[in-house]
Parts: structure tokens; C-alpha cells; sequence
């Protein structure tokens, strides 16, 4: 063959799919060895999902090591008992929004098919799917290393609802796909630990091979092929004659085996990702009568499944591809795209695979967008502002205003997923585009469009100035979509400026507009903002506007604007410490963020119930809720909520927090807005009164407040720093007036009424504050504010109260934790060590209660002092640190 170069490759199946038609030969069925474990494993899973305990697992391993022939086992043994739906995310070039869904809308019989509404209504509809019917489900997602976002989200959602339902899922993974490991390592810190498990599949033992083979020859083929079983495969079916190298050697050597025309039909089906058009096949190989492709299912190098033709093994698609001289390869590619084109719906991201292949600058920008508004009207906006830089990268003839529009579309795509660079970027390109156009209004509306990345990337003096800039050009069209969005922006600056009161009258003329135009996106945009700015005035009012605000984004089907409006919301009630209606609000918040890949938002909720968990005691699940949008892509302001919350967790426990805090410090906007600024001076304030040092931070956040009477005066931000500035001996000199406007907790507290502003603080389930407060009162108070900081594992603030007293010259100040927790080897406690051993044991906290006859409440608290004291992420995290160290029972 001519330029027979082959690389790395990608593995399918070792055995053939479910639905095989046609039987050619002993390469259909081979014996699976050493497997008996994961397959009792995932029969154990089946098993719970027949009790309607469901849950997802993963069987990973490297590429060729029998994924697929595992599950197909598992598939195999349970023909007949259970319901099977399956899907594949293929190796585009980029990956197809959902692909996988639409695999199983394919195969679904009409039971589901794939909607334009948003990819929320489609999760549901595929979870009704998988809830009803004769006998359990299994759900098999394949390569989800492959995966686009949209389908990771997928996977997050049902697997925090199997647990009640008769449904098992089952993905593979790639472990040695370089290239997604982080992406895959950051999924699986997204989903709750009890939710899943992860399958490991080794490559084959000598004995193993000897097993599989029965030669003496065992030994070296083991030792060249590693024990992979798809390398051991093609060393049978090539008969043995001369052990491969690597899979490139064998493919190439089976290839060659073959006749001229099976050889032929092989290269042309190679370059086909996933499925191969079976009639596209017979025209580029000239064999109607298909002789060829049966040779080839004869050779088991194809097989057919109930979605078609399929390459056996991905590794030898691909090696066959890459050995195809590239004038060919193009050609083929050239070929296949024209038969596509007139099929009738073909898939976007099948085109522009072809179209790439093809080299074709005119067919990719044409696909690629079409690709990109497909994505949209999913809510996969990542894989939109994807396609849209391919479209852009390939220019086929595109004329200025076309340009700057898909500038437009992929900034504001990337800013809705969180990819803030990219928006930016490609915001100012569309500006510079426009400004030469001399369009007054497309300008205006490119620069709305960068102020808001600006805002994004904390440019807050830059986002001004455009967002300025952009309401000159639009005010002669008052009655525009355009000017609406505008003022949106125009809104959101003067929010967390501090200028509240022409933040809510350009939201409310922006709403007024939207309402007349039908556009509830730019209603709901300027909604969010206006109404946390009515909480800065008229808490209750705020609050209203913005749960009716959410009700209706439900009422109409609004899944964008919900996320919006779930994290404006979850931010005031994290602030509010209205813990109750938070948790209400919370889940649905991170669904409306993940169905239509709210990236930022997601995090900035997170960030909100973070700081909730903070004030409720409970820091190593404040660190836990958080660490995921700590280690993934950086989403700039909005990440500061996630951030301050771990620093204050970090401060409370006694963990890290100073370089949180200089890392909140650099994401704060070149014009730091008070809504972020009062919280970290506030954290600055604690960290100095924790170390007895209260003047430079105690002055920070003197000015601080001086700014908020200012610009607002609003009680939800001043309480807490009017507090802080009293526990640090600095307090602030407020009016009458201005202590009426307080929640009791803080109010009593300025009234150096501690005990009630204490019992106010219990009432509302801050029992650090309560203890803070309770330190400033006489000595049996502040004996309880220890026995409180021991209890919460608050170390640093029990011990600066110890020094406090013992400077005050009380005696026998208690000595802090037990003798049985100093003895043991993490510090734990007696009954601390004990539910570690519970936690070993994969009981949940209600099963720990039960067990040890506390309350749920109690163990949730030794569960949290226990990840503190192993500074483990999560529960499973705990135990493994606790087994390594020696911790547990043997």
C-alpha cells in the first residue's frame, strides 16, 4: 500500500455489539479471561438496579484492554431480562453535541427523540425512558472520553437520580486518552461519591495469555504485547506469523492477507468515524453486490450492528486511516462530503468532519456553523463558541459583516459557558470589525457585547467605558432589542458599583422594553441584577422579585435565563443565611446551570452555598462543595463567591488560606466593587483578630463600610462588617437610624447586648458567630464559646480565646480536646474514630446513626471533623487516607 505510516489508534470493541445480524467466523466470539471480577461487579450493579437502587459505573482501562466486551458480556448474560439502550461519543474532530443521545433516540423506536427545546427537557425525557418499562434498565455510554460537555452533563444528571429508580449506567473510559484525562478527572469530582464506581481493567497476566493462547510461544507474546487483548487478537487472526511490534504491525499485516478488493473496501471504510454509510461505501469501492465488505465481516476486521457497519476496533480504523497517502485520504473525504450533502438531515458534525478531511475552507465555515446553532438550541454554548472558531479559522469567503456577526455569536457562546478568554477575544475582534463598518447600531450592540466579557475578566473600567459608549449609539433606536440589552449591561455595572438606584431604572426601562418586544431573555438578564439591586434597599422586595422571577423562567420554559436567576437568587440567601430556602433553591439552581451548560453560573451558586455551609459550621463540606470549580477552568469574577468560601473555611479549620485570600485578591476587578470587596475585608478582619492584630485590616474595612453608607447603606453587606469591626475592637460609629435597619443578630450585638445577639445567632444556625458573640460575655459564656470552637474543630479561635483567658487570668481554662483525641494518631475523638470505622464500612450517615444511636445531625458534625482532621476532599478520600496511614481496624 502506498504511504503506510500508522500511530496511535483507538479501541471499540473486543467482541462484536449487541444486535450482531450476521455470524462470519470464529473472530466474532472469543473466551473473555481474567475478567470474572469486573463482570461480577457489574452484575452486582444490575442486580441493585433490580431493587431500584441504580447507579453508574465505569469500566476504564487502557485503549484495546476489552471495555467493551466486558459490558457486552454483562449485556449477553441478562438478554431477555433487562432493557438495554446504547450510545457512542464517536472521534469527530469536534465532538457532536449529545451524539450519544442521538444513537439512542436512533434506536429508541420513537420512545425518545432528541428536542431543539433545551437539553434539560431531553435529560428528562431520556430518565422517563430509562424509569419505565418491563424489568431494569441498562444504559451503556461508550468513550465518554470522546464525550462533549453536553453529554458529561448528562451523566451528572442521571447519576444523581438512579439511586431510587431500576437503572444502571455504564460508561467506558479511555485511561490513556492524554488529552481528556483532566476533563474525565473533573467529571468524576462533580458527581456525589456514593453515586458511582470505577472498574479497572488490567491487560492480561502471562497466565492469562497462556490461558487464551495454549502455546509455548506464550511467554514472548505476552512480553511484546503487554497482555492487551486487542494486540493478542491480531496476532491470532494474523495467524502467527511473526509477532507484531505494535497493533499498526498487526492491522497492517491483516490487511494485507486479505484480497484486493476486501483491502479496498477497508481504506475507503476507514474513513468513516463511527457508523459507515453502508451506500456510500459500495459507490467509493465500485461493489454493489457488497463481496468485498462481506469479506471483511468474514475477516471480523468489520462488523454490523443494529446502527450499521462498524470497524471492529477503533485502533485499526484509525491505523488503516493514517496509512492512506493524504492525496487519497483527501479525495475520499471529498467524495463521501458531496453524497452527504444531499442526504436528506445529515448530522452537522459529520459534515464538517468530512469537510475538514476535505480540506474545503467554504464547506467548514458553512457546517461548522451550522454545527454551532445546533449546539445552541441544545445549551451546549462550549461546543458552540468550538464550532464558531472553526468557522472563523477556515473564513470561506466570508465578508466583513458576516465576520464580525460570527464574532458576535461565538463571544457571547463562550461567555454563556464560561470560556471568558475566548469571549473577550473575540468581542474586541468584532468591535475593531465594526468601528471600520461605521455601522452605528451593529457597533453599539458588538460593544454591549464586550462589555460584558470585560466585566467577565474584572476590566471593569474598560466594560464601562463600552458599555457608554454603546447606549450613545443605541439611544436614537429606543425601542430595540439592541438598546434593551444595553441597558442590561448598563444595569449590572451600576449594581455592583454601588449605584442602585440607576441600576434599578435602567433595569426597569430595560424590562419595559422586553416585555413589549417578547423578548423574556433580555427581561429576565436585566431582572437578575435590578432585583439583587432592590435588596440592597428593600431586602424584601428584592427577594419577591426575584422568586417570581424564577417562577416565571419556569412558567415559560426559560432553562437559560433560570440559571441567571437561581444564582442571583442563591447569592442573596447565602447572604441573607436564609439556609433553609437555599437548600430549596440549590438543586434546581445547579440543574437550570448544567442543562444549558451554565458553567459560571454553576460555580457561582456553588460559591454561595459554600459560604452558607462556612457559617453553618460545616467547613469540610464548604471545601468539598467548592474544590471541583477550584481545580477546573477558570470562570473570573464569578469564581470569587467559591473562593472567598474556601478561604474562610481554610481560616476557620485551620487549614491553608493565604494564598486563597492573595488569589481572591488578583480576581478582583481593576475597580473593586463593594459587593466582593466588603466580604474580603471582612475575611481580612477575622484572619487579623484570630492572630491579635487588628489595625491595618480593621482599617481596610473601616473604609470599606465608609463606601457602602455611601453608596448604599444597605444592611445584608453592612451588618456583618459592622460586627467584625466590633469583635476587632474598632467599632463604627452608627446612628440610631442606622441600627434599626439591622438584623437582630448584629443589632444586639452593636448594643453590646452579646448573650441576645448569641441567641439570635443560634436561632439562625451560625454557631461560630454564636460563639464570637458569646466571647464577649462573662466567664461562663465564654466557656461555652470554647466548648463550641473545640466542637466545630475551629482551632484557631479556640485557641486565641484560650489565650484570652488565661490573660484574663481565669483559671483552669479547659485543656482543649480529649486525652483520647490528642492519643490517636489524626487527633480524632472516641466517637469520631469510631464513625471513621462506619465510613469504612460504606454506611451512610442515617445508617451510622442508626447504628451508633445518635442523631443525624451529630454524625453529619463527626463526619465533617473527621475529613477536617485527615484534610481528606471527601468521604472516600478520608478512608483511603485513613487505610494507608493505618488508621482503621485490620
Amino acid at each position: 500500500m502506498r504511504g503506510s505510516e500508522f500511530d496511535g489508534g483507538r479501541e471499540r470493541s473486543l467482541e462484536p455489539a449487541v444486535g450482531t445480524r450476521r455470524d462470519h467466523g470464529a473472530h466474532e466470539r472469543s473466551a473473555l479471561v481474567e475478567r470474572d471480577g469486573p463482570l461480577e461487579r457489574l452484575e452486582a450493579g444490575l442486580a441493585a438496579a433490580r431493587r431500584e437502587r441504580g447507579m453508574l459505573l465505569s469500566v476504564e482501562g487502557e485503549a484495546g484492554v476489552g471495555k467493551t466486551a466486558v459490558v457486552q458480556a454483562l449485556i449477553d448474560r441478562n438478554a431477555g431480562r433487562a432493557r438495554v439502550h446504547r450510545g457512542a461519543c464517536e472521534h469527530f474532530t469536534s465532538p457532536e453535541t449529545l451524539g450519544a443521545l442521538r444513537d439512542i433516540a436512533r434506536e429508541s423506536g420513537g420512545r425518545f427523540t432528541l428536542r431543539n427545546s433545551g437539553a434539560y427537557e431531553n435529560f428528562e425525557s431520556l430518565l422517563h425512558l430509562l424509569s419505565h418499562g418491563a424489568g431494569p434498565a441498562i444504559l451503556v455510554i461508550e468513550d465518554i472520553h470522546w464525550a462533549d460537555e453536553g453529554t458529561l452533563d448528562l451523566l451528572r444528571f442521571l447519576a444523581r437520580r438512579t439511586q431510587n429508580r431500576p437503572i444502571l449506567i455504564i460508561v467506558t473510559v479511555r485511561s490513556d486518552e492524554e488529552d481528556s484525562r483532566g476533563r474525565v478527572a473533573r467529571f468524576w469530582s462533580t458527581i456525589p461519591r456514593d453515586a458511582y464506581d470505577r472498574i479497572f481493567l488490567q491487560p492480561l497476566s502471562l497466565q492469562g495469555v497462556e490461558r487464551l493462547l495454549q502455546t509455548p510461544d506464550a511467554a514472548r507474546v505476552h512480553a511484546l504485547t503487554g497482555g492487551n487483548p486487542f494486540f493478542l487478537t491480531e496476532y491470532v487472526a494474523g495467524g502467527g506469523g511473526g509477532v507484531p511490534r505494535a497493533v499498526q504491525d498487526a492491522t497492517l499485516a491483516r490487511l494485507v492477507g486479505l484480497e484486493p478488493e476486501a483491502r479496498n473496501a477497508l481504506v475507503c471504510a476507514s474513513v468513516f468515524p463511527g457508523q459507515i454509510h453502508e451506500q456510500i461505501l459500495r459507490e467509493l469501492t465500485s461493489d454493489p453486490s457488497q463481496s468485498a465488505v462481506e469479506s471483511c465481516l468474514r475477516s471480523g476486521m468489520l462488523q454490523e450492528t443494529r446502527g450499521g457497519l462498524r470497524f471492529r476496533h477503533e485502533l485499526a480504523r484509525l491505523a488503516i486511516e493514517q496509512s492512506i497517502a493524504p492525496l487519497r485520504r483527501r479525495e475520499l473525504h471529498e467524495r463521501i462530503l458531496a453524497r452527504l450533502k444531499n442526504q436528506a438531515s445529515p448530522r452537522a458534525a459529520e459534515l464538517l468532519h468530512h469537510a475538514e478531511g476535505a480540506r474545503s475552507a467554504i464547506d467548514i465555515t458553512r457546517f461548522a456553523q451550522d454545527a454551532a446553532d445546533e449546539a445552541r438550541r441544545l445549551g451546549a454554548h462550549r461546543e458552540a463558541a468550538a464550532y464558531l472558531s472553526k468557522a472563523l479559522d477556515a473564513g470561506g469567503e466570508l465578508t466583513d459583516p458576516q465576520r464580525a456577526g460570527m464574532l458576535e455569536a461565538q463571544a457571547e457562546a463562550a461567555e454563556a459557558g464560561g470560556e471568558f478568554a475566548t469571549a473577550l477575544a473575540a468581542a474586541d475582534a468584532a468591535v475593531a470589525l465594526r468601528r471600520k463598518l461605521a455601522a452605528a447600531a451593529p457597533l453599539g450592540n458588538a460593544l454591549r457585547i464586550a462589555a460584558k466579557a470585560n466585566w467577565q475578566v474584572a476590566a471593569v473600567d474598560r466594560a464601562d467605558a463600552c458599555a457608554h459608549e454603546a447606549l450613545d449609539l443605541l439611544q436614537t433606536q429606543p425601542d430595540t432589542w439592541e438598546y434593551a440589552s444595553a441597558l442590561t449591561v448598563r444595569c449590572l455595572l451600576d449594581m455592583v458599583a454601588g449605584r442602585e438606584r440607576q441600576a434599578i431604572e435602567h433595569g426597569q426601562q430595560a424590562m419595559r422594553i422586553a416585555a413589549r418586544l417578547g423578548r423574556f431573555d433580555i427581561y429576565a438578564y436585566a431582572l437578575v441584577h435590578s432585583g439583587v439591586a432592590t435588596c440592597c434597599i428593600d431586602l424584601d422586595t428584592g427577594l419577591r422579585q426575584l422568586r417570581d422571577g424564577v417562577e416565571e423562567a419556569r412558567r415559560v420554559g426559560a432553562h437559560n435565563e433560570l440559571a441567571d436567576l437561581h444564582a442571583a437568587l442563591i447569592y442573596v440567601l447565602a447572604h441573607q443565611r436564609a439556609f433553609e430556602e437555599l437548600d430549596r433553591f440549590l438543586a434546581p439552581g445547579i440543574e437550570a446551570c448544567r442543562a444549558r451548560d451554565r458553567w459560571a453560573q454553576e460555580v457561582f451558586i456553588l460559591g454561595g452555598w459554600a459560604l452558607s455551609l462556612c457559617d453553618r459550621g460545616r467547613y469540610s463540606e464548604a471545601i468539598e462543595a467548592v474544590a471541583p470549580t477550584m481545580s477546573g477552568r477558570a470562570v473570573g469574577i464569578m469564581a470569587i463567591p467559591a473562593m472567598l468560601a474556601s478561604a474562610r473555611a481554610g481560616l476557620r479549620s485551620g487549614g491553608p488560606f493565604e494564598e486563597l485570600l492573595t488569589t481572591v485578591r488578583a480576581a478582583l476587578p481593576d475597580r473593586p466593587d463593594l459587593l466582593r470587596l466588603v466580604p474580603l475585608a471582612i475575611l481580612d478582619v477575622e484572619g487579623s483578630w484570630l492572630n491579635d492584630d487588628n489595625a491595618d485590616a480593621a482599617e481596610r474595612l473601616g473604609w470599606a463600610v465608609e463606601k457602602v453608607m455611601e453608596a448604599w447603606g444597605e444592611s445584608w453587606a453592612l451588618g456583618d462588617a459592622l460586627f467584625w469591626l466590633k469583635v476587632a475592637g474598632r467599632p463604627y460609629v452608627t446612628s440610631a437610624a442606622q441600627l434599626a435597619t439591622l438584623a437582630d443578630h448584629h443589632r444586639l450585638f452593636l448594643e453590646d447586648r452579646w448573650r441576645e445577639s448569641a441567641e439570635a445567632w443560634e436561632r439562625l444556625g451560625c454557631p461560630y458567630e454564636q460563639a464570637v458573640a458569646l466571647s464577649h460575655g462573662d466567664e461562663p459564656a465564654r466557656r461555652a464559646a470554647l466548648a463550641i470552637f473545640d466542637e466545630l474543630g475551629a482551632a484557631p479561635a479556640a485557641r486565641k480565646l484560650r489565650r484570652d483567658l488565661r490573660a484574663d487570668g481565669v483559671r483552669a481554662v479547659p485543656a482543649g480536646p480529649s486525652k483520647a483525641r490528642r492519643a490517636h494518631p489524626a487527633g480524632l475523638s472516641y466517637r469520631q474514630a469510631q464513625v471513621l470505622e462506619r465510613m469504612a464500612e460504606g454506611l451512610t450517615n442515617p445508617e451510622i446513626a442508626e447504628r451508633m444511636g445518635l442523631s443525624a445531625k451529630t454524625v453529619e458534625h463527626h463526619v465533617s471533623a473527621v475529613l477536617a482532621a485527615l484534610e481528606a476532599t471527601n468521604r472516600m478520600h478520608a478512608v483511603n487516607i485513613a487505610r494507608e496511614r493505618g488508621l482503621l481496624p485490620s
